[in-house]
């Protein structure tokens, strides 16, 4: 009685259109981080009633189309009762939509293809429920659940529990709480305890998913932590020691003890994750069982015994963060964001002395050059003593050539990078060789800039074009036909058509052929054409 009575005060205000918006797209933003990769698993969202149902709905699908394009309106699907006679618009326009959209079936059925395309097949990936499918529907792939209904007791439980179902890859499921349940959750277990033998199929519902093995996991996290500590301590490639010691990250945490040796390792670490080199292929594993480890101990929640393992995990989320940070091109600095990423991997009620950032680097090519002049030492002794300095320039690069990778110019770029970093990791060419290449190919990066800098749409389409074949082809092309044509898309801004599309790649063709680009012509075509599409979609986006 007391949800009945709570839910009808509440729902004005969870009801409302505005409120539902915002809570939409703060659910957008966020669901391709909480799926996983994009959707690796499904996501549900729980609405007050069925009204909200509806509205939710429509407000997912704005959103969802808005970020990711049409392709997302097949996305989000409703499961839930419907009564022609008691029923308000809101809900009749979208029943009649449904079945036009399900070809006139009737709603039990359309119900149950729903469920079941939803645990088959890719979409719907986002169901939105209010009572059906709180309990006892089975769907391993659901990770997350979007709560916006007051639930309690047995049924917050069992709404909880749809999230945890085993499944590949699936670590734990995760509730988004918008009306503050989470304070209830403490109190509702203990109501499991109590719970009669009437109520068996309940119990049996939350003892395979919601308690299940709590103390497997802790068992289970702890034997991968102390695999995952000796496999650090004892890692060599060929002869080189490369490990890292996880005590001496700690003791190096708390008083900068063997500072530089330690951030030197972890960056030879960095420049061997590559899956292009088999002998790297240990390196990723442990980096990705970090990551692995680290949501064990995010799945444990607030159990007790985790605390053990504070310091631990204090040490692993840096040691683990750090390497990303470094892959990634973050080198600069480790600011707020990267320590607001690590704490929640601590438990919430253990009072943790505040991190602090072990420094900042500067990026100075030269300054590496008068290193390596100076030091009259081997190559293997040169390799330990600039990898510091070498390894940010390195990441500086390709994490500014990565976050331009639309352009097929620095696709190009990326791959040279890459292949240059596999030849310095597997000792073909020398530190000094690998430096004086990585000069050139910045080099060519600020050349490229400075020929598209401030130029018109069209203009600089052109542009990266034309230096994409000369890159490519080594062949000067001016592109005049595909110049004037895209000149003439371009004042329409609008997308480029199916028809344009076949006209363009045939004036970029006829400019290839005149330039003398015969061998793959049609395929440089194609490559050139899906990119000025691309830019084209971006303008149009960016423009609404």
């Amino acid at each position: 009685m007391f949800e009945e009575i709570y839910i009808t005060k509440a729902k004005v205000i969870l009801l409302n259109p505005a409120r539902i918006g915002k809570l939409a797209k703060y659910i957008v933003d966020r669901i391709e981080k909480d799926t996983e990769n994009f959707f690796k698993f499904k996501a549900m969202v729980v609405a007050v009633n069925r009204l909200g149902c509806v509205r939710y709905k429509k407000a997912l699908d704005k959103y969802l189309v808005e970020r990711f394009g049409e392709e997302a309106k097949n996305w989000v699907e409703i499961v839930m009762t419907y009564n022609y006679k008691e029923d308000e618009k809101e809900i009749l326009e979208y029943m009649e939509e449904l079945r036009r959209r399900r070809g006139n079936k009737d709603y039990n059925e359309i119900n149950k293809e729903i469920q079941d395309e939803f645990k088959e097949k890719d979409n719907p990936k986002i169901l939105i429920v209010t009572d059906m499918l709180l309990t006892g529907f089975d769907a391993p792939q659901l990770k997350v659940m979007y709560l916006d209904k007051p639930l309690y007791e047995h049924r917050l439980l069992q709404a909880i529990a749809r999230v945890n179902r085993p499944y590949k890859d699936k670590e734990f499921g995760l509730i988004v709480d918008s009306v503050g349940l989470m304070d209830h959750l403490t109190k509702t277990m203990a109501i499991y305890n109590l719970l009669a033998d009437e109520h068996a199929d309940i119990r049996r519902d939350l003892e395979l998913n919601l308690m299940r093995s709590i103390e497997q996991k802790f068992s289970e996290f702890k034997i991968k932590f102390e695999q995952l500590k000796n496999e650090l301590r004892s890692l060599k490639v060929g002869d080189e020691d490369v490990g890292i010691d996880l005590d001496a990250v700690k003791e190096m945490l708390k008083t900068g003890t063997g500072k530089e040796d330690i951030l030197a390792r972890i960056k030879i670490l960095a420049m061997l994750h590559t899956e292009s080199v088999s002998i790297s292929a240990r390196v990723i594993k442990l980096v990705n069982e970090m990551g692995t480890i680290l949501k064990l101990y995010k799945a444990l929640g607030a159990y007790p015994e985790k605390i053990v393992y504070v310091d631990d995990i204090q040490v692993l989320a840096y040691l683990y963060y750090r390497l990303k940070a470094i892959i990634q091109g973050k080198t600069a600095k480790l600011g707020k964001e990267f320590w607001n990423e690590l704490l929640p991997y601590i438990h919430n009620r253990t009072i943790v002395e505040e991190f602090k950032e072990i420094g900042t680097v500067k990026i100075e090519p030269e300054r590496i050059e008068k290193l390596i002049s100076e030091l009259a030492v081997s190559e293997e002794e040169l390799r330990k003593r600039i990898v510091n300095e070498l390894a940010d320039y390195f990441f500086f690069i390709r994490s500014f050539v990565r976050e331009r990778m639309h352009d097929p110019v620095y696709r190009q770029i990326s791959e040279r990078v890459e292949k240059l970093r596999i030849k310095w990791v597997t000792r073909v060419i020398n530190t000094k060789v690998f430096l004086a290449k990585l000069r050139a190919i910045e080099d060519g990066i600020k050349d490229y800039e400075k020929k598209i800098a401030g130029k018109p749409f069209s203009d600089r389409l052109i542009e990266t074009i034309s230096y994409y074949v000369k890159q490519k082809a080594g062949k000067e092309v001016d592109f005049k036909d595909a110049r004037d044509y895209l000149n003439t898309l371009a004042s329409k801004k609008s997308k480029i058509l199916p028809q344009q599309e076949k006209e363009l790649r045939t004036k970029i063709l006829m400019d290839l052929f005149r330039a003398g680009v015969e061998k793959d012509a049609v395929k440089l075509a194609g490559e050139l054409v899906d990119y000025i599409k691309e830019e084209f979609d971006r303008s149009w986006r960016e423009s609404k």
